[in-house]
């Protein structure tokens, strides 16, 4: 039987940490949810691939997890979420934030209907120069 590859964007969940900022793949903010649970929000981060085009946003879709969550992995528009054996996870299949992000402007803009604002609001208050530089540099390789 052979090892099962590790997929290269995969991050491994600390629900104890404020966030977890990858080079790679999804990023994760942690709060403190309803009961006292913590609860994240996995961001897929994806840009305008076009060179020539002069937009400096980057877009943000966010899907909400628990602390029960062990993993999570993938890029642009696909996600896979690694829950516990035995644990039921939730029954969440869209998108509570899509955002667009003004890496310039350092602006959160809501893309479509449905998106709950205060994941919006979340997203705002992380947008320190650490997360504003991680953006930049993800639009900088979609560019490429």
């Amino acid at each position: 039987m052979r090892p099962r590859r590790r997929h290269p964007s995969r991050v491994e969940t600390d629900p104890g940490s404020r966030r977890q900022l990858t080079a790679r793949g999804p990023i994760l903010l942690w709060r403190d949810g309803t009961a006292g649970r913590r609860e994240g929000l996995v961001c897929l981060v994806s840009a305008c691939p076009n060179p020539a085009c002069g937009c400096r946003d980057v877009w943000i879709d966010g899907l909400l997890i628990d602390y029960r969550a062990i993993a999570v992995s993938g890029g642009e528009r696909r996600l896979r979420v690694s829950w516990p054996a035995g644990s039921a996870p939730p029954a969440t299949r869209s998108w509570p934030l899509r955002a667009t992000v003004d890496i310039d402007k350092r602006t959160v803009t809501p893309r479509g209907d449905g998106v709950r604002t205060d994941l919006v609001e979340w997203l705002s208050g992380e947008l320190d120069e650490q997360l504003l530089a991680l953006l930049r540099e993800r639009f900088q390789l979609a560019k490429r």
